[in-house]
């Protein structure tokens, strides 16, 4: 008995990384449909008299990765030598404020598109940073701790739940995209601000919580960190 409770304690661990990577992901995957379109309306891709296409900032993203991936994998490392590796409920708390503070930057950016200009991209190049430092700190984790949380006879349950949860971000992600009416904004571009500032405090929101939730989460993981 003792060890269906503690196999149950781990599923719920589970359950509560799947609602972050479901929330994380909402934000994340508006790279490629809300940011993508704030960046071909209301971003001045002018540069020495060339027009930069808007799609050449979807490679930010991917740069960044390759850039930072050996700078954590290596940090994760160092931590760990020295007792002072973040527990897993922390990096995805990271991730998630990380998301959130991505969207605090779209705001300043929306508030020059407010005042009658356009923003420069390099509003977009710091979201985007941001953005893959918050998906460093949460997929990878959560993907590790998932498999070793599972109950050996439900891994591959649980990880397709796992991946579950970035079908279900990205779903939430087109339905916040489908908001992006360019005609309303046209008339009040202060609805950007609202608009990105509902996914910053929802991102931030998350994040605080599963920071508070910290010592719960690692109860239930048991000797899993």
């Amino acid at each position: 008995m003792y060890e269906g409770q503690q196999e149950r304690k781990k599923i719920a661990a589970i359950g509560i990384f799947f609602l972050a990577s479901a929330v994380f992901y909402s934000g994340f995957e508006q790279q490629g449909s809300s940011l993508n379109l704030f960046t071909d309306r209301y971003t001045d891709m002018v540069l020495f008299g060339f027009t930069i296409p808007t799609s050449w900032l979807q490679s930010i993203p991917p740069l960044t990765v390759i850039i930072l991936v050996p700078v954590f994998a290596w940090g994760w490392v160092w931590l760990s030598k020295r007792n002072l590796n973040p527990s897993t409920p922390l990096k995805l708390s990271f991730g998630l404020i990380s998301m959130g503070l991505s969207y605090v930057i779209m705001m300043g950016a929306s508030l020059i598109v407010v005042a009658g200009n356009k923003a420069l991209p390099t509003w977009l190049i710091a979201t985007y940073v941001l953005q893959e430092v918050g998906e460093i700190c949460l997929y990878p984790v959560g993907l590790s701790a998932v498999t070793k949380l599972s109950p050996q006879r439900l891994v591959g349950q649980m990880m397709g739940i796992w991946f579950m949860s970035l079908a279900f971000g990205n779903l939430i992600a087109g339905l916040f995209a489908g908001e992006f009416d360019a005609h309303a904004i046209i008339a009040n571009p202060q609805v950007l601000v609202g608009l990105f500032w509902l996914v910053a405090k929802f991102m931030l929101g998350a994040g605080i919580l599963v920071l508070i939730l910290n010592k719960p989460i690692r109860k239930l993981m048991g000797e899993i960190q």
